[in-house]
């Protein structure tokens, strides 16, 4: 809050600080774009409203009774300042205040925010995003720093105590290892957060020892817009949880990755009998195809799955064009069990460059396996052609995510 409350608004109106309430209900993340051209919420709550403090008051009474943590983080990232400016109640309330500016105001609520959770015997926290006016904030707002280590520094260099989350190596929905191996992770970003960056990462790195003193402790984010599955969520954070852990527990200095990819095998025997699956190299990447495959006409590939299909559930397979001067088409994607079709998707999709979330990635198909058989032969079959020519390379990726999700395991 105050930007990221689309819920609160569509049930709540009068707390809205417009009358902007389309679509009036809750939809997955990734749609945002196709909704609002853009992934931040068209309304917010009215920080000039004492409906809404009031409101907030109440919700904060309910949470610290619920939870016994000491903070509470209440937000405060992606505030679209744009729709302050447009309202005239706003703007009046802005010069009633004193308020030269937006990022004021914003304080002016966080402020607000930060006495009521105070007032019920908790801290408050909330993103680095609220730093933008540090000068007004309140010292006893702790921050959560995630727009990289410049957003660590200038927490502590200006007193407030802060949790290190950067994007770069924290987020746990980024890509691990190969942007184009088939696992669900936000392909949005750039950077790869490997298991050896996030182990060798510091979060003191650039503070002298008073700076450093502010530092809370660190946190992995793992965004579940895109890691819906069980199993998708645990590969994205094994064995990464693992070097976080040494991060926060080993003291600056005296970390040894050396030493840490050798206990790493005993630790993944751990991962083994508790029955929770984790990354291994290569991710879902189950074959590849060639220039010398592809067709200016629809013609089949098939790649053997039958090692990949170990249970009932989803199957999400891939197709991640890697190089060469033309794209794939798909139009038809079917399992067969022992030679006969069990499952299928059809459309059109496009093997090619596009990695981000602001539209439909149409190089996916899922399918659902409901009559698994152990003793079978499993095939994957698409139907492919070049697009204006055939020199075409990449990676076809399957995934099975199983129906009973806590007692089943992809296979070594």
């Amino acid at each position: 809050m105050p930007g990221h409350s689309w819920p609160t608004v569509l049930a709540y109106p009068e707390l809205g600080v417009n009358q902007n309430r389309k679509p009036d209900y809750v939809f997955p993340f990734l749609d945002s774009w196709s909704h609002w051209g853009n992934q931040f919420t068209p309304n917010t709550l009215d920080p000039t409203n004492e409906k809404v403090y009031e409101f907030l008051d109440g919700v904060f009474t309910e949470l610290a009774d619920l939870f016994p943590a000491t903070y509470i983080h209440f937000g405060g990232d992606e505030v679209r300042h744009v729709l302050w400016e447009k309202e005239p109640h706003v703007q009046a309330f802005m010069k009633e205040k004193s308020l030269k500016n937006t990022n004021e105001l914003q304080s002016y609520f966080v402020q607000r925010i930060s006495t009521i959770i105070k007032s019920k015997g908790k801290k408050p926290i909330g993103w680095n995003d609220i730093l933008s006016d540090a000068k007004n904030l309140t010292k006893e707002t702790a921050i959560m720093s995630w727009l990289g280590d410049e957003a660590i520094a200038d927490a502590a260099k200006n007193g407030f105590y802060a949790v290190a989350t950067p994007t770069d190596p924290l987020y746990f929905d980024i890509t691990q290892a190969d942007r184009n191996d088939g696992t669900m992770s936000d392909l949005a970003y750039g950077n790869i957060n490997s298991l050896e960056k996030v182990y060798n990462y510091e979060p003191e790195t650039g503070l002298n020892k008073d700076e450093a003193k502010f530092i809370l402790g660190v946190q992995a984010n793992q965004w579940t817009a895109i890691t819906q599955d069980l199993k998708d969520m645990n590969i994205q954070n094994f064995p990464r949880l693992m070097a976080l852990a040494e991060i926060a527990w080993i003291p600056k200095g005296n970390k040894d990755l050396d030493n840490f990819k050798k206990r790493l095998a005993n630790n993944l025997k751990r991962l083994d009998l508790l029955k929770i699956d984790y990354y291994k190299p290569g991710g879902y990447i189950s074959g590849k195809w060639t220039a010398q495959e592809i067709s200016s006409e629809y013609q089949p590939l098939s790649w053997d799955v039958t090692k990949k299909t170990y249970a009932n559930g989803r199957i999400t397979t891939g197709f991640f064009y890697t190089n060469g001067a033309n794209f794939m088409e798909i139009r038809k994607v079917e399992l067969l069990q022992d030679g006969k079709v069990v499952a299928q998707d059809e459309h059109i999709g496009i093997a090619d460059k596009f990695r981000g979330t602001n539209k439909v990635k149409t190089f996916l198909y899922h399918l659902q396996l409901n009559h698994y058989n152990p003793k079978a032969k499993y095939e994957l079959r698409a139907e492919v052609r070049g697009i204006k020519g055939t020199e075409s390379y990449g990676n076809f990726t399957y995934n099975l995510s199983p129906d009973d999700r806590l007692n089943v395991v992809e296979n070594k």
